[in-house]
């Protein structure tokens, strides 16, 4: 791998080097290639090493127009979201805290206050039974 990464474009210049190649193969696969045309600019030569090209990722040249509205055009996305990861500073901790605290206090407040009156009137009910049932079996007798 990595003498093919050192060698250069010069073969892919050559039409005899380039059907030696072919010749190396070993698939069952033709291929339709042709050299390289030296009189077409090319911002690689021919002493230009695969590496350097595998580096610049094979591209001639990069086209840097950057359109936001046709990319959302075409791919039309759903949702977009934007997050911003920030540091919780002590302030924020403490005050979330204080609010979470006194939440729950009115919340737990009004819960248990609700609780007591509906436990007392129950209470108050099976006395109130328990008492005409005394008083009715007094009367019976």
């Amino acid at each position: 791998m990595e003498s093919l990464l050192e060698s250069d474009l010069r073969c892919f210049y050559d039409d005899t080097c380039l059907s030696q190649l072919k010749s190396y193969k070993q698939m069952g696969v033709t291929l339709n290639t042709t050299a390289l045309d030296k009189s077409l600019s090319s911002r690689y030569f021919e002493n230009s090493t695969i590496q350097e090209l595998v580096n610049q990722l094979m591209v001639e040249e990069w086209n840097s127009s950057i359109i936001y509205e046709n990319y959302y055009n075409d791919c039309r996305p759903s949702q977009c979201i934007y997050t911003h990861p920030t540091k919780n500073s002590v302030i924020y901790i403490v005050t979330t805290l204080v609010g979470l605290i006194d939440g729950l206090t009115k919340a737990l407040g009004l819960i248990v206050t609700r609780m007591v009156k509906i436990i007392t009137f129950c209470i108050r009910k099976w006395r109130m039974r328990r008492v005409t049932t005394t008083v009715m079996t007094i009367i019976q007798t």
